[in-house]
This record gives C-alpha cells, sequence and structure tokens, in this order.
C-alpha cells in the first residue's frame, strides 16, 4: 500500500463560498407570429422495382405492410 502524502492527509481547506453568477434579467421575447399552414403531404406511390442485374434472379416483391393497430 503506497504511503500517503502530507498533503494528502491534511484536511481540506475550506474555500469562501462564491456568490452565484446571475444572468442579467432578459427582457421577455415577442411571440412569433403564425406561419401559413403546411399542405397536406400526398401520399407518395412506391418506387418503382429496378431490373435485375443479368444473371441475377430478381428480388420478390416485398410485401405490404399490415396497419399499425390503434393507440401506436
Amino acid at each position: 500500500m503506497p504511503r500517503l502524502t502530507e498533503k494528502e492527509t491534511a484536511p481540506a481547506v475550506a474555500t469562501p463560498a462564491k456568490a452565484p453568477v446571475t444572468a442579467p434579467a432578459q427582457p421577455a421575447r415577442p411571440a412569433s407570429p403564425a406561419g401559413p399552414a403546411h399542405p397536406a403531404i400526398p401520399d407518395t406511390p412506391a418506387a418503382p422495382a429496378k431490373p435485375a442485374p443479368a444473371g441475377q434472379p430478381a428480388m420478390p416483391a416485398r410485401p405490404a405492410q399490415p396497419a399499425h393497430p390503434p393507440g401506436y
């Protein structure tokens, strides 16, 4: 077990507490004006399947995703 030096065994010296730094009060920001309503995003069709490279079988089409149950 290593020996402790005098500095390590000396009692901790209490440092005076510093006053908390407070930021100057800032004026309240005005509410931002409401922008135009966003247009509804149309349903995008699935991308067409790429033709398979020569010598490789085509990937089977991905099955449609089932609808999420309510609450998810």
